[in-house]
């Protein structure tokens, strides 16, 4: 389906398969300008038709190496999450990380899709 796009081989479709996979999911077709090296504009030709079934990761029971390889986490902010189980326990929502740098209110809402606690 995605090759029928114009400007978009198997490369380029591999490529948004896999992150898409990586995200959970789109919720919404900007998230595709997201993908490293698609051609510019290409988001024009992309549509979320419907809310989309997103495939969520606890915050709580994810391991490291799992919620770093999610696009919209990077290594500090993980390290952050375990040093926090580790003190306070059980993370109740991303309120509870806040207070630190690496977790803006922005940043926040582009998480809030794709993790529960």
């Amino acid at each position: 389906m995605l090759k029928h796009i114009p400007g978009i081989g198997s490369y380029y479709a591999g490529k948004i398969c896999r992150y898409r996979e990586r995200l959970g999911g789109f919720v919404s077709a900007h998230q595709i300008k997201e993908v490293e090296g698609l051609p510019q504009g290409i988001e024009r030709w992309f549509v979320i038709e419907m809310k989309p079934e997103l495939h969520r990761m606890n915050v709580n029971e994810a391991s490291f190496r799992q919620l770093v390889r999610h696009p919209y986490l990077n290594y500090e902010q993980v390290k952050i999450i375990f040093d926090y189980r580790r003190k306070y326990g059980r993370l109740k929502s991303w309120n509870d990380l806040q207070l630190y740098n690496e977790f803006s209110t922005d940043h926040i809402q582009k998480l809030l899709p794709y993790f529960t606690f």
